[in-house]
C-alpha cells in the first residue's frame, strides 16, 4: 500500500469537494473512520454522520447490545435502514462500521450512492490504537471483545482483513494508508486526492 492516495477521483465520474455525492469512509476498527470523518466534513463544509451512531439512535440501544440482544445479521439490517436514511442528505462525509461491507445490500449502496475512501492500514498498529483509545470512543467491539486483549484482537483484526480486503478494494474510489499517518495528515490526503 502507497502512504497517501491509490485510486480514482472521488465521486465517480465528476471529482472535487463539490461532488454531489456523499464520501463514505471505509475500512477496519482503529482505521479512525470515527476521527477522521469530522475533520474532512469540517474541511468540507459538509456534514457528518457516524453510521453506527446512527444505527443506535434509531435502535435506541448501544450497537454491543443490538448484537448480544439481536445478532450480527438483524444489526446488518439495522445498518442498512440507517444508511439509507443517511444517504437523503448528499452534503456529507459518513464514518462506517467496519463490517458494513459484509452486507451486500450496504454494498450495493455504497457503490452506487457515495465516494467510498478506504482507510487501510496495519492490523498491529490498528490494534495499538484500539488498545490505547486513540481511535476508539470507549465502547467494545462487537466482533473483537469486551475487553481488547492485542494479541487476540490483532488475529481478530488479520483474519477480518482477510474477509473484507476485497470488498474494501473493490468499492474505493479512493485508499489511504494510515498505518504511519495522524487524523490530520490522513484528512490532507483525502483532500489531495479530491484536488485531483
Amino acid at each position: 500500500m502507497n502512504s497517501s492516495t491509490v485510486g480514482d477521483t472521488i465521486g465517480g465520474n465528476s471529482a472535487g469537494a463539490g461532488s454531489a455525492r456523499p464520501i463514505a469512509l471505509i475500512g477496519l476498527s482503529g482505521s479512525g473512520k470515527s476521527t477522521v470523518g469530522p475533520l474532512l466534513a469540517d474541511r468540507l463544509g459538509r456534514n457528518f454522520v457516524d453510521l453506527d451512531r446512527l444505527v443506535a439512535s434509531e435502535a435506541q440501544m448501544s450497537i454491543p447490545t443490538i448484537f448480544e440482544r439481536l445478532g450480527e445479521r438483524a444489526f446488518r439490517k439495522l445498518e442498512v435502514q440507517a444508511l439509507e436514511s443517511a444517504l437523503a442528505d448528499s452534503n456529507t462525509v459518513m464514518s462506517t462500521g467496519a463490517g458494513v461491507v459484509t452486507s451486500g445490500a450496504a454494498r450495493k449502496l455504497l457503490a452506487s450512492r457515495t465516494s467510498p475512501v478506504w482507510l487501510a492500514g496495519d492490523p498491529s498498529v490498528l490494534v495499538a490504537r484500539l488498545v490505547e483509545g486513540l481511535a476508539d470512543d470507549g465502547e467494545p467491539r462487537p466482533l473483537l471483545g469486551e475487553d481488547v486483549d492485542s494479541e487476540k484482537a490483532e488475529i481478530a483484526l488479520r483474519r477480518m482483513l482477510t474477509e473484507r480486503e476485497a470488498w474494501y478494494s473493490e468499492l474505493a474510489a479512493a485508499t489511504v494508508d494510515v498505518t504511519v499517518l495522524s487524523p490530520n495528515a490522513v484528512t490532507k490526503a483525502i483532500l489531495e486526492t479530491l484536488d485531483d
